[in-house]
Parts: C-alpha cells; sequence; structure tokens
C-alpha cells in the first residue's frame, strides 16, 4: 500500500513543483482550534548525485529521515512561537499502516482534482469535499483526545546529497518501505534541480472531514532545514497562525481580536 502512497506522492509534485505557490482553503477558523494533535512529517524526495548516479536504498532511507525530523522541529518551533497546545502522535506498527493508508487517500485525492499547476478555488472546495476521513482515522485522533489533527507530506527532489553520517535516525519506519517507486521520480522531474510540495490536511474528528488543506511548492532544497522553515513550512499557516515580520524577517503568532 505504501508503494502506491509514495507513486501519488511522486505524481503530485511532478506538476505542482515548478514555482513559489500556495493554495489554501479553510473551513475552520484558527481560534477555533484551541488544541490538537501533530502526526509526524512523510518525505519522499528523490535524491540524485552528480552525473545521474544513484545511491542506496539505505542513504535514500536516511535523507529522508533527517529530512522528516527538520521538518518536525520545524513545525515544533511553530505550535511554540504560536503557543498552541499540541500533542505529537507516536505511531506504532497498526497506527502506522492507519495513517499511510489515509495520507495516501488525501495525497490520491489533490492529484485527481489538480494534475496542473494552480489551483482555484472551487477546485479546492471539491477536494474538501471528495476526501473521506475513516473510522479508523477518527479513532486514532479520539485516542489522543483531541478534536483536531494535523498531517504533513513533503514530497520532492534535490541533487545534493549532505546527509550527516554521525547523524541518529529516530523515524525510520516513516520511510524505510515502498522506495522501489521513488525511481520513477527522475523521469517526472526531468532535469530539475531540486523543489518541494508541501501538504497539511487539518482534520476534524468530530465532522469526520478534513476542515483545512494548505499546499505550498517552491524550489526549495528540501535537504535545507532553514529554507524549508522559511519557504515551505511556516508560509503554510501565513495569515493563519502566523505572520511575516519583514524587518525582523522572521515570522510571528499572529494576533486576532
Amino acid at each position: 500500500m505504501q508503494k502506491v502512497f509514495i507513486y501519488v506522492l511522486i505524481l503530485i509534485s511532478s506538476y505542482t513543483c515548478l514555482g513559489q505557490k500556495v493554495n489554501k482553503i479553510i473551513t475552520v477558523k484558527s481560534n477555533e482550534i484551541k488544541s490538537l494533535c501533530i502526526f509526524p512529517f512523510v518525505s519522499s524526495i528523490k535524491v540524485i548525485k552528480t552525473k545521474n548516479e544513484e545511491i542506496s536504498k539505505a542513504e535514500q532511507i536516511k535523507i529522508e529521515s533527517e529530512i522528516n525530523e527538520d521538518s518536525n522541529e520545524n513545525i515544533d518551533e511553530l505550535i511554540k512561537i504560536i503557543e498552541l497546545p499540541a500533542k505529537n502522535v507516536e505511531l506504532d506498527s497498526m497506527s502506522r499502516i492507519t495513517y499511510f493508508s489515509e495520507i495516501e487517500k488525501y495525497c490520491f485525492q489533490v492529484w485527481y482534482v489538480h494534475p496542473e499547476l494552480g489551483i482555484g478555488r472551487s477546485k479546492m472546495n471539491k477536494i474538501i469535499e471528495n476526501i473521506k476521513v475513516s473510522d479508523e482515522m477518527v479513532n486514532l485522533i479520539k485516542s489522543q483526545n483531541q478534536r483536531y489533527a494535523l498531517c504533513l507530506v513533503n514530497q520532492g527532489v534535490t541533487r545534493t546529497n549532505k546527509s550527516n553520517s554521525n547523524r541518529v535516525i529516530k523515524n525510520i519506519a516513516l520511510i524505510a518501505t515502498g522506495i522501489a517507486f521513488v525511481g520513477l521520480t527522475g523521469i517526472l522531474w526531468g532535469e530539475s534541480k531540486f523543489g518541494v510540495s508541501t501538504y497539511a490536511f487539518i482534520i476534524d474528528s468530530e465532522t469526520k472531514k478534513v476542515s483545512n488543506l494548505y499546499l505550498n511548492s517552491s524550489a526549495t532544497d528540501p535537504t535545507n532545514k532553514e529554507d524549508m522553515r522559511k519557504r515551505q513550512i511556516f508560509p503554510l499557516f501565513e495569515d493563519y497562525w502566523v505572520w511575516y515580520y519583514q524587518e525582523a524577517d522572521k515570522f510571528k503568532k499572529l494576533e486576532r481580536k
């Protein structure tokens, strides 16, 4: 099942990751979310070495794991800035299957509705309407004693291998399978040097719907933690949870009256 998930992500990003573009549809306002649980990032990144050499599965797993860890830390920083009570979800083997099945379904709906660059509001609404949240996913969220959940995905390509061989892999289970399909990225991305698409879904376990959907694509190197924070992850939630303070070159909590 996760092989299909990887393939879907490749298809989505091959179309969207051409330039900076943030799309979002919001049905639940930020002040309605008093707390939430956060599922760990899932990343599928094609790493192309010099002269298009292939990398080993072990290298692929390690790089994606590091990107996941960096992205999770960026989200932790965001949550700290906005001062929102949040709980990081730890997935066991069974809940991991449920989660991958669910996020695969969401991503497929995104690709199915807009297999081209750019999404109009009507299409974004259609994506929200078509996504069905399973009872298993609802139960998983409620097991965290939360109504809302945040799910996040990265998919992209880089031609630089910046992996630190001394770094400890913490979330290897999230990206350790389905690697066979990652090779297709080279065909779909062509000569792209690097780029990434980041997807965020906020799920309401009471209505059993995806309430908010955010998509951001840019020519950002997914291995660059700082660029991912400033160009990918924080901009997803600009004018929702944060705003960009240009003079200080940083994001700040968006205060709503």
